[in-house]
C-alpha cells in the first residue's frame, strides 16, 4: 500500500535541496503544484494562488530630468528586493522608465513582505554618487493576473462563542480598554484556526494587517498527526496594534478553509515577549521538527531596516537543564496532552501556552 506525504516549503531553494537528498537515498520524490497541495490538505481550491511568490512592481523616479542613466532606477529596485530576500529571477515588463517588473522570490513569505513593506513605504533613494528618489507600487502578481479584487472575508457578527464564555469580562480584548490605556496586556491566542493551516498561513495573513506589530507567533501542533490544535498565540509590540487583529480577523471566516468557524481573540494566560520566551526556551517544543516550534520575529521597534521587518531570528536555547529534561521526560510519558487533566478545547478556552 502506497503512503503519500506532502510537504510544503516556504523556500524554493530548501525544497530542491530536500528532493535531492531524499532522491540520494532512493525515495520517490516530486514537486506538485499549490492547487494539488491544497487538494490533498482539504482546502478549498478556488483560494489557491497559482503565482505565490511572485510580485509586481511599478518604479519610477520624480526626478526623471536628472536620470542620466535610466537603469539606476532598476539597480535600485534589485538591491531593495534583494534587501527584503533572495530573488530568483526579474522580468522587466517595460521597455524602460518607469519600470514595471514581475519578481519572483524564493521564499513566499519574502514575497508577501515585500508587498506589504513596498505598500507602506513607497519613497526610496538610490544608491549612487548623486542619489535620486524613486517611488514604488507594489502588488502581488495574482491581482495583476487576475484583474479582479480579492473575495472579501465573511464577517460573522452571530454566533461569537465569547457570549457564553465564563471568561468575557477578564479575557475578551475589548477596543475600548486599548484605546483609553486600561489594558495593556500584548498577548493574545487566536483560536478557530482550521486545523489544516500551516503556520506560514497563518504568519501571511496575520501580516497582511500587523507587519511588524509583533514579535512572537507560536502556532500550536499536534505533533501526532502534523496538524494544528485550533489557537495560537501572537505578542504585539504595542497595545494599538491588536486593533488591527480585531477590525481585519476577529469574527471573520478562513478564507480558503472549509471552516464555518470565526475567528476569536482573548488575552492569552503569559504576557509578554520575555515571559513566552521563558516559558518555551526550557520546552520540549523546542526539539520538535522546526515547523512546530514558537518563533521570534523581527519587528518595527527591534530595528531601523524596514526590509529585515517580519524576519524570523533564533530562538535562545535552554538556559535551565532540569527544566529542560523534566519537559522533555514529561512530553515522552504523557505525549502531547496529560492523562485525567483539561482538554485541549478547556486549555485553548482559557489560554494556556502549553508546550
Amino acid at each position: 500500500m502506497e503512503t503519500h506525504v506532502f510537504i510544503k516549503f516556504d523556500s524554493a531553494l530548501d525544497a530542491t535541496h530536500a528532493k535531492c537528498y531524499l532522491d540520494h537515498h532512493g525515495y520517490p520524490v516530486s514537486f506538485v503544484t499549490p492547487l494539488v497541495y491544497a487538494q490533498a490538505k482539504y482546502q478549498d481550491p478556488t483560494a489557491v494562488d497559482p503565482s505565490e511568490g511572485q510580485i509586481y512592481l511599478l518604479a519610477e523616479t520624480p526626478d526623471a530630468t536628472k536620470l542620466t542613466d535610466p537603469n539606476t532606477v532598476l539597480r535600485a529596485c534589485i538591491d531593495i528586493l534583494q534587501d527584503i530576500g533572495l530573488v530568483r529571477g526579474i522580468a522587466q515588463l517595460s521597455d524602460g522608465h518607469p519600470f514595471m517588473l514581475r519578481v519572483e522570490f524564493d521564499s513566499v513569505d519574502a514575497a508577501n513582505r515585500a508587498v506589504q513593506i513596498l505598500t507602506r513605504n513607497t519613497t526610496w533613494s538610490t544608491f549612487e554618487k548623486d542619489p535620486l528618489k524613486v517611488t514604488v507600487q507594489c502588488k502581488p502578481w495574482s491581482e495583476v493576473r487576475s484583474g479582479t479584487p480579492a473575495v472579501p472575508e465573511t464577517l460573522i457578527l452571530n454566533g461569537s462563542a465569547f457570549r457564553n464564555h465564563g471568561f468575557d469580562q477578564h479575557n475578551r480584548v475589548r477596543r475600548e480598554r486599548i484605546l483609553d490605556g486600561s489594558d495593556i496586556r500584548t498577548t493574545v491566542m487566536l483560536r478557530n484556526i482550521p486545523n489544516k493551516m500551516d503556520w506560514l498561513s497563518l504568519k501571511q495573513l496575520i501580516d497582511q494587517h500587523c507587519l511588524g506589530s509583533y514579535d512572537f507567533l507560536y502556532l500550536r501542533i499536534d505533533f501526532s498527526t502534523g496538524c494544528n490544535v485550533g489557537y495560537a498565540f501572537v505578542n504585539f509590540v504595542d497595545t494599538s496594534a491588536m486593533i488591527a487583529l480585531l477590525d481585519h480577523i476577529e469574527f471573520r471566516t478562513w478564507k480558503g478553509f472549509r471552516s464555518a468557524k470565526a475567528a476569536e481573540v482573548s488575552y492569552a494566560t503569559i504576557q509578554g515577549r520575555e515571559a513566552l520566551v521563558a516559558k518555551f526556551r526550557n520546552s520540549s517544543v523546542m526539539h520538535e521538527t522546526p515547523y512546530c516550534r514558537p518563533r521570534l520575529l523581527i519587528s518595527c521597534e527591534d530595528t531601523t531596516a524596514v526590509t529585515r521587518i517580519g524576519t524570523e531570528i533564533d530562538f535562545p536555547g535552554a538556559d535551565n537543564a532540569a527544566k529542560l529534561h523534566r519537559s522533555i521526560d514529561n512530553a515522552r510519558s504523557m505525549g502531547l496532552f496529560p492523562p485525567h487533566a483539561a482538554g485541549s478545547a478547556d486549555r485553548a478556552r482559557y489560554g494556556h501556552a502549553s508546550g
